[in-house]
């Protein structure tokens, strides 16, 4: 498997997710963090408690890569708690 960075894998990501994980990411300094799937970039590159986001939201798009659920795109004026309830 060969190492991607944070920012490479984003297009894994639903879009709306995609763009707070990259915008996150961004924030955080960590675009360049060398991950070998999405699952470790979520975990290594987000500070989950530190995203406007938060835990609850990264945790459970977290634990939907990794159970490799296919996730809905999130429209711009959804907010986490929305979307969450989604999935």
């Amino acid at each position: 498997m060969s190492v991607k960075t944070a920012y490479n894998l984003r297009h894994e990501l639903p879009d709306g997710v995609r763009h707070r994980y990259v915008t996150n990411i961004r924030h955080n300094g960590t675009v360049r963090l060398p991950c070998k799937s999405l699952y470790r970039a979520i975990d290594h590159a987000l500070t989950w408690s530190g995203t406007p986001e938060g835990s609850e939201f990264w945790g459970t798009i977290y634990s939907s890569v990794g159970e490799n659920k296919k996730l809905p795109p999130m429209s711009t004026d959804m907010t986490p708690d929305e979307y969450l309830s989604l999935i």
